[in-house]
């Protein structure tokens, strides 16, 4: 069993009560069974063989967000996020997967999104794509949640290498779906889609990639090796990160004021896989106005609202953990939410909670708005 590699971390979680109060998916269904203690009960019992993986554990198994917030509230570090990866692995060796985790499994794979969408939604974003197809030494990829939820963040993020003048190419069909399918279970799949999206961007001929994703910007700079892949010697930037680049450079330049309130929701990759803190933030404080206010939890202890697959896979849930940190907010009084996420950005303005007046923007649309 996969989970064997994971005994000590399993050995750990299974009677230490000291992150139930942070779990994201305990805190929002007030259920004892959802807690990582829990789950590492369950995995030691299985581990024991006092007893056998079954649809009532794989449920429990395939309900945790993976978002890290146990790991990062941890004083001892134990993993219990990568052993609910390998409890999964073995889940999908035994044909033990939830059907709702298999249609969006299929989803992946089929149409490279968790939306069951076989063509971008966006004209627009499709047409920049076939302008832009020729080698250059910058490839900008877009991720399928910009792709298929939000291309207007894509298209904002075309009108500013434009401006500031950046020899760039896009992929006419990424293959972005490899950290989904390896997060749920699929590693033979996952490993067949970054070895497609490896060879897209090795016969691209460009010399860096800018990804406006932050599970694509993890699965390049850390995730590929857990495939036992390398990316070479090729320079990969978050979005934020290229942007203050490009600033410091003076390639594009802030000419608006923005007055107003606003605050900033950082997505699970950016706040506890990558850690991408700082970039964010200081491309904030480069615009001249704004009243900036820190949600009360931030950066590593940013609260999750899921990703693409708990959205797809178990939608109520989903639907909660949205509205505890809409919630929060809210309670800030600000008038501008910033998002780093395609995802995050199309959950919180399709949210039926959210107060007309909130402004959802994100940080790529707000710098193409400004420069």
């Amino acid at each position: 069993m996969n989970i064997e590699n994971y005994k000590k971390d399993i050995d750990a979680c299974r009677f230490c009560f000291m992150c139930r109060h942070v779990c994201s998916v305990a805190r929002v269904t007030h259920e004892e069974e959802m807690t990582p203690r829990v789950r590492g009960l369950l995995l030691s019992m299985v581990l024991r063989k006092a007893t056998d993986y079954t649809e009532e554990i794989s449920e429990k198994i395939y309900q945790c967000t993976l978002c890290k917030y146990c790991k990062e509230w941890c004083e001892g570090g134990w993993d219990l996020p990568s052993a609910i990866i390998a409890a999964r692995f073995d889940l999908v060796k035994k044909g033990l997967v939830p059907e709702v985790v298999k249609n969006v499994k299929e989803s992946l794979i089929k149409f490279d999104n968790a939306y069951n969408q076989e063509g971008p939604i966006s004209t627009d974003l499709q047409e920049v794509v076939s302008q832009y197809i020729t080698p250059a030494k910058t490839l900008l990829l877009f991720g399928s949640s910009v792709l298929y939820l939000s291309p207007e963040i894509g298209l904002s993020a075309v009108n500013i290498f434009k401006k500031g003048k950046v020899d760039f190419m896009v992929l006419k069909r990424e293959a972005a779906s490899a950290n989904e399918l390896y997060n749920l279970g699929y590693i033979k799949e996952a490993k067949e889609k970054a070895l497609t999206l490896l060879e897209k961007i090795k016969t691209s001929d460009c010399q860096e990639v800018v990804t406006l994703s932050g599970s694509l910007y993890y699965l390049l700079t850390e995730g590929i090796t857990k495939m036992e892949l390398e990316v070479g010697n090729l320079r990969v930037y978050h979005i934020t990160g290229f942007l203050l680049k490009l600033i410091s450079e003076g390639k594009i330049e802030l000419k608006k004021t923005l007055n107003k309130k606003l605050t900033y929701h950082e997505s699970d990759y950016l706040a506890r896989y990558s850690k991408l803190h700082d970039e964010p933030r200081k491309l904030i404080k480069q615009i001249e106005g704004v009243d900036y206010v820190e949600l009360r939890w931030n950066r590593g202890k940013a609260r999750s609202i899921g990703s693409a697959l708990i959205k797809n896979t178990y939608p109520d849930l989903a639907t909660k953990l949205l509205k505890t940190r809409l919630d929060e907010v809210i309670k800030t009084g600000v008038d501008t939410l910033i998002i780093s996420s395609g995802e995050d950005k199309s959950s919180f303005i399709n949210s039926t909670d959210k107060p007309s007046s909130l402004q959802i923007i994100d940080i790529v649309e707000l710098i193409d708005e400004l420069s």
